[in-house]
Parts: structure tokens; C-alpha cells; sequence
């Protein structure tokens, strides 16, 4: 089968550098109330549309308003994402207003073609050109798009430990401060799979911390979280690729279930059966509707999960003494100085 994306000539979605805070800010807006935006046409005439983010039954989706049912395409479909000079190639620029050029933004989506033996895309659709009120505003749609597209597949351009370090930021960052306690440090990395004791969260603070505000900010966090992750992620991309397959609809190789027994009996040398392992994938897949393990979901979630990528066989930290029998039935070794009570 044809992959979805072969021909379609180069892929560009630019790596995000916006602050989460300000990312998460600008999302919000757009999901909220959207953002004026001047449609443009292929004249390169235009008029003033809001444009908005949405979940829907089909993913998070960009579309205008006023706007026909149309006028909408997935974040996941988005391939190119080109701006200034480079967005007159969708449009008749050679008229285009200079001081306005680094304002536009040209977004190029995937139209599929579905039929029962194959999924491929048949083009490429410049459907949105769009001119932002000011640079900043461009920036930010930019990065946000790019961010929401990296989320949702593999790109080339952004790596999975870049975006999911963003995610978990976010989550972190409630309030949008810019900057995380020590508290809700030590709740990311819980959440996440990875427990650790409140004197090693003061270490981290304490070498993380380079302005010695007390609080963790984004950049702090982002090596504070590649230190946790090392070995580098690159190898554990490689890894995964070796036992990931291709998808049936021609998206980016994930690991199935069946893929995932071969990882653990070869990689980790665990043996589990079938269900074990549909369930296992369930749990640490985001894609709960279709469980198959993306390269982001693998990096993050299994591989720096204390209780998933524990050193110990699992049947080893099953307990089986409750200590109900009379002391002098077991076992016990203590040193010199411990008092048993």
C-alpha cells in the first residue's frame, strides 16, 4: 500500500519555540472566541474572518467564520505551514503589499481519498491563506499550530520528547504563571509516571534552579525533564522503530499490542500473553479509541514511567507475606542498631 504522505512533495511544520504559558494563552483565545484574521483569496483579495479551534467528533479542527461546513480542515491533515513570502505562492502576491507580507500565513492540509481496499492522500489543499492583524499574532497561530500537529503525529522537524515536555508543562502550569513550586513539580512528574521522594524533588529544585528564584521556569524545566529522560531519546526512538509497524490508514508506524509483546519478550526479556498486553497498550496509549502506541507515547509515557519500566519482574513485587504468623516464624536479618517494636 501506498503511503498516505509519498509524493506530496516536503513536509514543513516549524518547530515551536513559544513560551507554553503564552502558547497555552493564544490557544485558549482561539478556542474561546477566535481570532480576526483577513482571508485571502487566490486574487489575493480577502475579507475579515474569526478564526477558531475545535474538538469535534472528527479531532481538533481550524476553521473561519462566517464560514460553510467546508471551510474547516483537521490539525492532524496539516503538512505545510508556510508564511511571508513563501504563503504568495498559494495566491496572485504579485500585487500583495510589501509592508504587509510577513503577515500572512498559508495553511496546506491533506485531502484524502477513501476507498475499502486503501487510504491515500490524492493532494495537497492550500485551503487557508490567511493574513494576521500583526506579526506577533502570526507568531503565535504559527507555533500553535505547529504544537497541536506535533501532538497528534510524528514531524520531522519536532521531536516527541520537545512536544510531550510542552504537554506535561502545560498541565503543570495551571495558572499560566510561567513558572512551577516545588508542589506542583513533584505533581507533573507523578502524574506522569514518574513518583519521586520530596528530598530528591529538592535536589532537582536546587540544581535546576539557575536564577534561584525558588520557583522552576520553562526553560529550567525543559533540561530539568531531559535529565530525567536520559538515556537520549534518540536511542529510544530507534528502539521503538524497531519493533513498530505501519498503519493500516497509512499514518506514522505504531507499536500494536502484537508489537508490543515482541518489544518486551526481545527488548526487556518479559514474557506476557495477548490480553496482558492489549491492556498494558490501552493504559499508556493517548489514543484511547484506537490503542496503538505512537513514538511519543513509548518515549514518555512507558519508557521513563517508574512503575511501567520497573527494574523488577513484575511477579517479584507481588507480596505474599502479611506477617499474620507468629515472629519467631520467619525470617528477619536487621542491623546492630535496629529496634524491632
Amino acid at each position: 500500500m501506498e503511503h498516505m504522505f509519498d509524493s506530496l512533495g516536503t513536509e514543513r511544520i516549524p518547530p515551536f519555540s513559544l513560551a507554553p504559558g503564552e502558547l497555552a494563552a493564544f490557544t485558549r483565545l482561539l478556542s474561546d472566541r477566535g481570532v480576526a484574521f483577513r482571508k485571502v483569496d487566490k486574487s489575493g483579495r480577502g475579507a475579515t474572518k474569526l478564526v477558531r479551534m475545535e474538538n469535534t467528533s472528527r479531532g481538533l479542527t481550524v476553521s473561519y467564520a462566517p464560514s460553510k461546513s467546508d471551510n474547516s480542515l483537521l490539525v492532524a491533515n496539516i503538512w505545510r505551514i508556510d508564511t511571508g513570502k513563501d504563503a504568495l505562492q498559494y495566491i496572485d502576491g504579485s500585487k500583495y503589499p510589501e509592508d504587509r507580507l510577513q503577515h500572512l500565513i498559508a495553511i496546506t492540509a491533506c485531502r484524502l481519498k477513501i476507498s475499502a481496499v486503501d487510504v491515500r492522500a490524492v493532494a495537497l489543499d492550500a485551503r487557508f491563506v490567511l493574513e494576521a492583524p500583526d506579526l506577533l499574532t502570526r507568531t503565535r497561530f504559527e507555533q500553535a499550530l505547529a504544537f497541536e500537529v506535533a501532538r497528534r503525529r510524528n514531524v520531522s522537524s519536532i521531536t516527541a520528547m520537545q512536544t510531550r515536555i510542552a504537554e506535561v508543562w502545560l498541565d503543570a502550569d495551571k495558572d499560566g504563571s510561567g513558572s512551577i513550586d516545588r508542589y506542583e513539580l513533584e505533581q507533573a512528574l507523578t502524574a506522569n509516571g514518574i513518583p519521586l521522594e520530596r528530598g530528591s524533588i529538592e535536589a532537582l529544585v536546587k540544581q535546576f534552579d539557575t536564577d534561584r528564584s525558588g520557583f522552576i521556569e520553562f526553560s529550567e524545566f525543559d533540561l530539568l525533564m531531559r535529565e530525567i529522560m536520559d538515556p537520549s531519546e534518540r536511542t529510544i526512538e530507534m528502539l521503538f522503530s524497531s519493533f513498530a509497524s505501519p498503519q493500516p490508514n497509512g499514518g506514522p508506524s505504531g507499536m500494536t499490542a502484537q508489537d508490543f509483546m515482541q518489544f518486551l519478550f526481545n527488548a526487556q526479556g518479559e514474557s506476557i500473553n495477548a490480553e496482558s498486553a492489549k491492556a498494558r497498550v490501552r493504559t499508556l496509549s493517548r489514543g484511547k479509541n484506537t490503542p496503538v502506541l505512537c513514538v511519543e507515547d513509548f518515549v514518555f509515557m512507558y519508557l521513563a514511567n517508574a512503575t511501567m519500566n520497573s527494574w523488577m519482574r513484575p511477579e517479584h513485587e507481588q507480596v505474599f507475606m502479611d506477617m499474620s504468623q507468629p515472629l519467631h516464624h520467619y525470617f528477619i536479618a536487621t542491623s546492630h542498631n535496629t529496634a524491632l517494636e
